[in-house]
């Protein structure tokens, strides 16, 4: 069961909510969007992947510095 719940936690929300199209093409080369969980809700949902932009756009950071990758960057978007 465990197996499971992990595998779907990381395709809902480590590849399908982050690459999921809704009103045509996406605004980036990676086709990729964050998340708006809070940190905490992030770190549930399957360790900050949600910030899904930042992870491709940063691959070399490690996952938990990426909420403060994500609130520099949104500040200059």
């Amino acid at each position: 069961m465990p197996f499971l719940f992990s595998s779907l936690l990381l395709y809902t929300f480590g590849i399908f909510l982050p690459h999921r199209q809704q009103n045509g093409e996406h605004e980036n080369l990676h086709r990729a969007r964050s998340s708006n969980y809070s940190v905490f809700w992030s770190f549930i949902t399957c360790y900050h992947f949600g910030y899904h932009w930042e992870h491709h756009q940063y691959p070399y950071l490690p996952w938990y510095k990426l909420p403060l990758t994500r609130q520099k960057t949104s500040k200059i978007k």
